[in-house]
């Protein structure tokens, strides 16, 4: 619907169908999970999660039932989110919770976007996916992230609130979407889990995410739009005392 170019200045890669694949299939997810993704994009990850219920419990009614109830998808983009909506109602209809919005700047939802507050109250979701869009001049500004009071940013400026990645600042809402012991499938560049640069983030994740997988997504995957390197990250929401339960 918009050119490639377009959608690679704005930092959204759409996830190709084998990493939504796998993703859904480590996440294990079943009728009793909430799950969201907070960047959806056109919906993949969503799409997937409702596909791969129906082919296990065969039941669409319930699986249409269980969607209407625990599928939440968010994204500013009006087209992804259209086009996110259409896609769920031709598989049976788990539109209801695609809205449009902006994820990260939670003190505009009362004003811009009434119906985020309800949707995404922290620590309600079993299960969080997401791409989020990065680049290396995507990123979130150091007073947006301390008026919504994303600690991340404030560590990567060693106690002043620095501009920072937008994929970064997407990592803390998905935290904060979890409820303990929730599964998170997020995909991020490489190069915040290996450079000495995001040092805070390991620092960051160790009391609060236990990492249960990591599943490497070939360059080939994004080609034509970036070639960053980048992995699918599986953690796990540790509660307040470390442990997951």
């Amino acid at each position: 619907m918009l050119s490639g170019n377009l959608k690679a200045a704005e930092g959204q890669y759409f996830t190709p169908a084998q990493v939504t694949r796998a993703a859904v299939r480590m996440l294990d997810i079943q009728v009793t999970d909430k799950i969201i993704d907070p960047a959806c994009g056109t919906g993949g990850f969503l799409i997937e999660a409702f596909r791969d219920m129906v082919e296990r419990i065969g039941n669409e009614a319930a699986v249409r039932t269980w969607a209407h109830r625990s599928i939440y998808g968010v994204d500013k983009d009006s087209i992804n989110v259209k086009l996110t909506r259409a896609m769920m109602l031709v598989l049976g209809d788990g539109s209801t919770n695609i809205h449009i919005g902006d994820s990260i700047r939670e003190d505009r939802w009362e004003s811009n976007y009434p119906l985020l507050p309800q949707a995404m109250k922290d620590g309600t979701f079993s299960v969080v996916m997401a791409n989020p869009p990065f680049g290396t001049n995507l990123k979130i500004a150091g007073r947006d992230s301390q008026v919504n009071d994303f600690s991340i940013a404030k560590a990567a400026g060693k106690g002043v609130y620095k501009d920072l990645e937008i994929g970064l600042v997407f990592l803390e809402r998905a935290y904060r979407l979890l409820r303990p012991g929730g599964r998170m499938a997020i995909i991020l560049p490489e190069t915040y889990f290996f450079s000495s640069s995001y040092s805070f983030l390991d620092e960051g994740l160790k009391p609060r995410l236990a990492l249960r997988g990591v599943v490497n997504i070939p360059m080939e995957a994004f080609q034509g739009f970036c070639r960053a390197k980048t992995n699918l990250y599986v953690f796990e929401k540790l509660a307040a005392n470390g442990k997951t339960k």
